[in-house]
């Protein structure tokens, strides 16, 4: 969505949420990584330029090399400064919050997809204050 220049000379903002994603990987990369952890405020867009190879060194070369990625979870935060938080916290559980990388998880999309799940309680990536 675009906001009119003039509007924005006049000092108005637009809020829109922002997303923090997770991309797995394929295969790993020589140091063993195969997620890749991001924040945006349009995911389908920022999934193309990826695709594209623009706006991230790591992934560009990723799919240069031939590596495929997937969307495998993306959340809501409320602002930038939440989603920077929740960015940091999610590139440390990665590999935990990946159904192709954690039994857990994986196990519980199976369950889901049968209408048998039990939603989970929900997970807190913030850091404690």
């Amino acid at each position: 969505m675009k906001v009119p220049i003039s509007l924005l000379a006049r000092g108005y903002t637009l809020h829109m949420a922002w997303f923090v994603y997770v991309l797995h990987f394929d295969r790993p990369d020589a140091g063993g990584s195969q997620h890749y952890v991001g924040m945006t405020q349009d995911v389908s867009r920022r999934l193309q330029n990826h695709q594209d190879g623009v706006l991230s060194t790591y992934v560009h070369n990723a799919v240069r090399a031939g590596r495929t990625f997937e969307l495998v979870g993306w959340w809501r935060v409320p602002d930038d400064r939440e989603a920077r938080k929740v960015e940091k916290r999610a590139k440390t559980l990665a590999r935990f919050l990946c159904p192709h990388c954690s039994p857990a998880v994986a196990a519980y999309r199976r369950l889901q997809a049968t209408g048998s799940a039990v939603p989970p309680p929900p997970v807190e990536l913030t850091e404690a204050a």
